[in-house]
């Protein structure tokens, strides 16, 4: 399953068209995340906090930074922050 988020820009004058962000399932946007119009987001990818994410991200990846880049790989059946 893929979430899909309607994505509007300010110089937009009809309301009711907008570019798709696609979300993959068990991805997490931390706090202050930027996304922009047309980019997926693969599944288990998390993307740190204050981020820009210009261009699609993989699945199974950590990534951050303006704009995020890929840090490394996220390993099978990492958690997303600690017990």
């Amino acid at each position: 399953m893929i979430a899909l988020f309607p994505i509007l820009q300010a110089s937009q004058r009809d309301p009711l068209q907008a570019d798709i962000v696609k979300l993959g399932r068990f991805s997490a946007l931390t706090l202050g995340v930027t996304v922009l119009d047309r980019v997926d987001i693969g599944e288990n990818t998390v993307v740190g906090a204050g981020s820009l994410v210009a261009t699609s991200l993989p699945s199974n990846v950590l990534a951050y930074g303006n704009p995020a880049r890929i840090i490394r790989e996220r390993k099978a059946g990492e958690k997303f922050c600690a017990d």
